[in-house]
């Protein structure tokens, strides 16, 4: 094949990024047809050489050959009907691994082109297509004679094949994970998480070889430190990943060959993919604490899946330090179902704060028992307790712990977005948090003498 058509195709030739190059001729002016020359890759015949290098294809059968490098995933090109009547000529795209007489016909472009006179589309016509198709060869083709729209037209009627856009290739073998990137992450216990294994530019590649068991050296089709499986049966390009541990894992799929290239057992086709399995939860997103005027928490599902959080028995809980013990305040118990990535605000009974800032975040808002916090005075420094499954917290069942110390004026603390699980019993992490003083929120009759001020 033709080795750097891509760089060309692609617009890394001299001249404007992403501007195309006019194919399939070298731009000589029209009145020096005879010298008119075929850019690389092409080749074939037409009647006539338009304006800047367009092919004008003027016969049945006029046709132009594109010679690939690579399969491609999406082709794209400038074509105009030039005076020419409705009905009487189609112009397809063909395409063919071989380019000798395996052509199937990709679409039928008269169904998609203006039939106003010279009007230019851009047509997907390729794609798109996974990298394992290999199509090599791509066929512009007319069907019939052009007829003119009437007897007493002087321009002659013909399809005007302009600039191309091939976007795809490389050519060559390569082991390919089409619906993961690396580096992906999946949560821990979640069903039905796999990694499906492709070899660009041979559709029919297979992974391992027929009859190969798992412990065997013999060109198995998946390697892995994560515990997984391959699918067996026909599927072995699948790896089925075991999400029963958290952790950071690789996966190695292995093709001993398919329908454009073989390798021997001992040296099979590698790609290499690594993943991570992660522990995700409803998290304490962040906290606010305004002394004794109140205390706003946001809780966020920082899961793939939706909770249900009354039933999943979710509560909250504040424990205030004691002599002896942490003394509980009314536990809080939740309701409501939280999609991936959506909030719960709670805050105190009657809080103006909260309300203005749920309506604002349009959030769900619950508020807080009275006595929650323990105390009717001052700001107290504790534990917020997030558990579920039973009516108090134990060791098993507690999903979140945040600290809260006064720090003697208002301050508001946010969870990272990188965790995605609470600490559990482990305890508070300040690791995972930002904090940053706030200003101090006015009291209803602070509001009411500045409003009263405003209306003198």
């Amino acid at each position: 094949m033709l080795a750097g058509l891509f760089c060309l195709l692609l617009g890394t030739a001299p001249g404007a990024a992403g501007t195309g190059v006019q194919l399939p001729y070298v731009g000589y002016p029209v009145a020096s047809a005879w010298k008119r020359q075929l850019q690389e890759g092409w080749s074939g015949r037409v009647f006539g050489l338009g304006a800047n290098g367009a092919a004008e294809m003027r016969a049945d059968g006029d046709e132009l050959v594109l010679a690939l490098d690579g399969a491609p995933t999406a082709v794209r090109f400038e074509l105009q009907r030039m005076g020419m009547a409705a009905g009487e000529s189609e112009f397809v795209l063909e395409e063919s691994i071989t380019g000798e007489s395996d052509w199937g016909t990709v679409i039928p472009l008269a169904r998609v082109v203006s039939t106003g006179d010279q009007a230019t589309g851009t047509v997907n016509v390729v794609g798109p297509v996974t990298p394992d198709r290999v199509s090599r060869f791509l066929r512009f083709r007319t069907k019939g004679t052009p007829a003119a729209e009437s007897a007493e037209s002087e321009e002659q009627a013909c399809w005007l094949l302009g600039k191309v856009w091939v976007e795809g290739g490389p050519g060559g073998f390569e082991v390919l994970f089409p619906e993961r990137e690396d580096g992906f992450w999946v949560e821990e216990g979640a069903a039905g998480e796999t990694i499906r294994a492709m070899v660009r530019n041979d559709e029919g590649a297979g992974f391992g070889l027929p009859g190969v068991e798992e412990g065997s050296w013999d060109c198995v089709p998946w390697k892995s430190n994560n515990g997984g499986h391959w699918r067996a049966g026909g599927a072995r390009e699948v790896f089925e990943i075991d999400t029963s541990v958290t952790g950071k894992f690789w996966a190695v799929a292995r093709s001993c060959g398919g329908d454009q290239f073989e390798r021997d057992a001992d040296d099979p086709l590698e790609g290499r993919i690594t993943f991570e399995v992660k522990r995700t939860g409803v998290v304490v997103e962040s906290v606010s604490d305004f002394r004794e005027r109140e205390r706003i928490v946001m809780l966020e599902n920082r899961r793939q899946q939706p909770v249900n959080l009354e039933a999943d028995g979710y509560a909250l809980v504040f424990r205030m330090d004691g002599v002896a013990e942490k003394t509980a305040g009314v536990p809080c118990p939740l309701t409501g179902t939280l999609a991936p990535g959506a909030f719960l605000l709670l805050g105190n009974e009657g809080s103006r704060i909260a309300s203005i800032l749920a309506a604002d975040l349009k959030t769900p808002f619950i508020e807080l028992p009275a006595h929650f916090w323990g105390t009717d005075g001052e700001s107290v420094s504790g534990e917020l307790v997030l558990y579920a499954g039973d009516e108090e917290p134990t060791e098993e069942n507690v999903v979140d712990l945040v600290r809260f110390d006064p720090h003697g004026e208002p301050y508001s603390m946010q969870r990272k977005p990188e965790v995605l699980c609470g600490s559990g019993m482990h305890g508070f992490d300040t690791e995972q948090w930002e904090v940053w003083i706030i200003d101090e929120p006015k009291g209803e009759a602070e509001l009411q003498n500045e409003q009263a001020g405003e209306n003198k």
